[in-house]
């Protein structure tokens, strides 16, 4: 995997930059859809692994009702209760997106975003309580597989460009694009070095 400098990526940022709607008071956000410019034919959206977490459950020094109370902190009564269903009956940490948009009442639509779920959570605090992840931004070993199976399909053994996101590289003078293979992408991600 090597840094590449070329205008490769210059006709996406153009063509994003074309067709993002424009915000206003009342902007709900926008559509993978928007992400891309439209010379693409179809997108794929994969969405991060969320699991339970017990840590908030087997804390072996719970916080006091008192404290509880001093600190504010919601009960979360039907994400706890989901959560702790998980365990009782031996399903595991993981947790499908479907599953949960059921429980909170969230439509299970394409355009789904963690921030859905979020919004309409008794508190904000409660998400991280109860649920790992998304990670957004990052893949796990396991997300990581997965992408790189499904580009398997469509690359071949032949290199590729690959874009990151500012944001992972802000303060930093990192490349931005790359050229290399499959492989040598999980290298890069895993360990950061090319």
């Amino acid at each position: 995997m090597q840094p590449f400098s070329g205008d490769e990526f210059e006709w996406i940022r153009a063509g994003r930059e074309t067709s993002l709607p424009r915000q206003g008071p009342n902007w709900p956000g926008i559509c993978v859809s928007h992400l891309m410019p439209t010379p693409f034919a179809a997108y794929a959206k994969i969405l991060h692994i969320i699991e339970a977490s017990y840590k908030n459950i087997d804390d072996p020094h719970p916080l006091t009702e008192r404290e509880i109370a001093i600190l504010k902190i919601p009960p979360c009564t039907k994400l706890r209760s989901f959560v702790e269903s998980l365990r009782i009956e031996g399903r595991g940490q993981r947790i499908r997106w479907r599953t949960l948009a059921q429980l909170l009442g969230v439509p299970f639509e394409p355009e789904i975003s963690h921030e859905w779920f979020r919004a309409i959570m008794e508190e904000p605090i409660c998400w991280p309580r109860f649920l790992l992840g998304p990670d957004d931004g990052n893949l796990n070993e396991e997300e990581l597989s997965a992408v790189l199976s499904i580009l398997r399909d469509f690359s071949g053994s032949q290199d590729c460009l690959f874009r990151f996101s500012e944001i992972p590289f802000i303060g930093t003078a990192k490349p931005l694009l790359f050229l290399g293979s499959l492989d040598e992408l999980g290298t890069l991600l895993v360990n950061g070095k090319y």
